[in-house]
């Protein structure tokens, strides 16, 4: 082996050995999902994980509380930016449901659960519980919250995890405009009195709908090795619907099934 080589194994070497830091080992956990190995951290989630990469969650991390770090100290009036935009994008996807759920129980319980991805830095979380309580106390605290959870259900992919929470939300929010943004307004408007709805059949306990069928084939499909899945149609009052979202999917939420009439399988 020549010196080149034997350098280029020593670096190797170096890269392999570096262990996860303290601050992603507390909460990380390592799992295959349809035998992908994943590594699991709310700040550095990684797919197709081997400790190869170990050196780049680390890295993930530390630039994740940088960046929190930093925000917090900026003197500014409002940190409702830190709250709606930057931390859901540093949190992992699979952990945004946590991040509302400490956000919720916050505003309306006064106590929070564990801050995802801060359970080494207690300090920082206390940090953001302050500066969450003096954004939402100098407005309209439940409207800046809900702006917050209507823009991480609509990006939810995994409901059924954690659908007693998103029950919660919702029973809890008992005007469903307050999800609503100006253009979701126009849209309900605009609907007629009896509305034509479609799903596809996954699980999520029955309460997200679409005006739009080829939107229900799409989730009726999707995942199941090119297989037919389940289509279903039903008709809603447009009085009984809990919240209208004018996106691309033109979901409908229906918080009491019991409301639907016409209820029937199509055929996909």
């Amino acid at each position: 082996m020549n010196l080149r080589q034997e350098e280029f194994r020593s670096l190797v070497d170096i890269f392999l050995e570096e262990e996860l830091c303290e601050g992603v080992k507390k909460e990380g956990k390592k799992y295959e999902s349809g035998g992908i190995p994943v590594f699991s951290h709310p700040l550095a989630h990684q797919v197709f994980y081997s400790p190869m990469l170990n050196r780049s969650i680390n890295g993930l991390y530390n630039a994740a509380i940088n960046a929190i770090e930093r925000r917090v100290k900026e003197s500014r009036r409002s940190y409702i930016s830190l709250f709606d935009s930057m931390l859901p994008a540093l949190i992992a996807r699979p952990y945004h449901v946590q991040y509302l759920h400490w956000l919720w129980s916050l505003t309306y319980y006064r106590y929070t659960p564990n801050f995802p991805g801060l359970a080494a830095r207690p300090d920082l979380e206390t940090e953001l519980r302050r500066l969450w309580l003096k954004t939402i106390s100098k407005s309209n605290n439940k409207k800046i919250l809900h702006v917050i959870a209507r823009d991480l259900w609509i990006e939810c992919e995994n409901i059924s995890q954690y659908l007693e929470y998103w029950m919660e939300y919702f029973d809890q929010s008992t005007d469903g405009f307050l999800w609503m943004n100006r253009k979701d307004k126009e849209g309900y408007r605009r609907l007629p009195d009896t509305v034509t709805i479609y799903r596809g059949n996954c699980d999520d306990g029955g309460i997200s709908w679409s005006t739009k069928k080829d939107v229900a084939e799409f989730f009726a499909n999707r995942g199941m090795n090119g297989s037919t899945g389940v289509v279903l149609s039903a008709t809603v009052k447009k009085r009984d619907i809990y919240a209208y979202f004018h996106t691309p999917e033109r979901e409908v939420v229906v918080l009491d099934v019991g409301l639907l009439t016409d209820c029937r399988e199509l055929s996909n």
